[in-house]
């Protein structure tokens, strides 16, 4: 916390919500109703903030607004697998956009992997099991009624469980019209939608960005125009909440295979932007932080992983021997708006040319907002 650190709330989170509405536990979203539970990626509470201080605050002050916690690794993969089977990530063990898998005996990014991964290694469902988390909260939900997934069309790997019906579409004003039909029909008691493009807008521009400011304007004024107005009237509730906000990068650490940092580890980084995972090589633990302390000690904090994980900033103070290698034995955890990346030698090299990052515990990246409208 000295370094500016915003720990997660597990207990006023986007997970604790989600995990509400499932079990029907009374609170803001309401027991028993129809809900609607959009995860819009990348909206930080000083997005919709902005918003409520400007000219378009009726896009949202019609809706009740709270300021709550995302899980820590702040980043998709880890929470996204939180919120659709109810396990912390020190449960399921994705922590990062690039996630070590020793019983495959690679690091491979689960989001972009995970199928063709299953499918060249013949692993079928058993192989998937082992790359995402299962949908435990989304198959509960199905118990109870009929429910839809909602997806973007250029994400194939949508969850498929049984009573549930996967909706595709295109755009922020396509998304709504197909949860207005929803609603309107009213068959199924929960919708579980994400969004993705004001992610992917930071990431190019920047949140403070002209181009993420209008995305914010023009999703929720589709929402207001297409949607708002038959929630009442079909008993359904909308909840919309995020993964994680973003921090625009000021300082780029760029570690390549030939660098002195990999005389001490076993296998090259993982993890993400701002949380890097290492593997320390055996009696090379105090020489790994003496480096590490020289180097890079102004810009971010070398942590042994038993230490974090003991913390329970993960959502639990214990990790089963069966995920604990995904942790590796140190963390590094960027300061400020630093990031962090390994250089694989490719023939052409990554540039790590955006401007927007998340996956660690600034503010930004940690407050999310809770949006309900009833």
């Amino acid at each position: 916390m000295d370094n500016g650190f915003v720990l997660p709330e597990y207990g006023n989170s986007n997970l604790s919500v989600i995990k509400g509405i499932a079990s029907g536990r009374k609170g803001i979203v309401g027991a028993g109703e129809k809900t609607i539970f959009l995860v819009v990626d990348g909206l930080g509470y000083n997005l919709v903030e902005d918003m409520l201080n400007g000219p378009n605050a009726s896009l949202v002050n019609q809706a009740h607004m709270e300021k709550i916690s995302t899980l820590f690794p702040s980043t998709t993969v880890p929470i996204l697998n939180s919120l659709e089977s109810g396990l912390t990530p020190a449960e399921h063990g994705l922590i990062g956009w690039d996630v070590y898998y020793k019983e495959f005996g690679v690091v491979i990014t689960p989001y972009r992997d995970s199928i063709a991964f299953s499918r060249r290694a013949s692993l079928s469902q058993e192989g998937m099991a082992s790359v995402l988390a299962k949908p435990t909260i989304l198959e509960k939900a199905a118990h109870k009624g009929s429910i839809s997934i909602v997806y973007p069309d250029d994400i194939k790997n949508i969850r498929t469980i049984e009573n549930s019906r996967n909706v595709s579409y295109h755009t922020s004003a396509d998304l709504m019209v197909k949860l207005k039909k929803i609603v309107e029909k009213g068959d199924e008691w929960f919708v579980y939608a994400y969004y993705p493009s004001i992610d992917h807008l930071e990431h190019k521009n920047g949140y403070s960005s002209e181009s993420v400011k209008q995305g914010v304007l023009s999703l929720f004024r589709d929402l207001n125009q297409i949607l708002a107005s038959h929630l009442k009237k079909s008993g359904y509730n909308l909840v919309i909440t995020s993964d994680h906000g973003q921090i625009e990068a000021k300082k780029k650490i760029i570690i390549k295979s030939g660098d002195e940092i990999m005389r001490y580890i076993s296998m090259p980084p993982w993890g993400d932007s701002r949380v890097m995972c290492l593997s320390a090589l055996p009696g090379k633990e105090d020489s790994l932080t003496g480096f590490f302390e020289r180097k890079y000690g102004n810009d971010a904090l070398l942590v042994e992983s038993d230490s974090l994980i003991h913390s329970g900033i993960f959502g639990k103070r214990a990790v089963s021997d069966r995920l604990r290698h995904r942790f590796g034995t140190h963390m590094i955890l960027m300061k400020d708006n630093g990031i962090i990346k390994y250089q694989y030698p490719l023939e052409k090299p990554r540039k790590f040319d955006n401007r927007g990052f998340h996956s660690g515990m600034s503010e930004l990246e940690m407050k999310i907002p809770l949006l309900v409208y009833q």
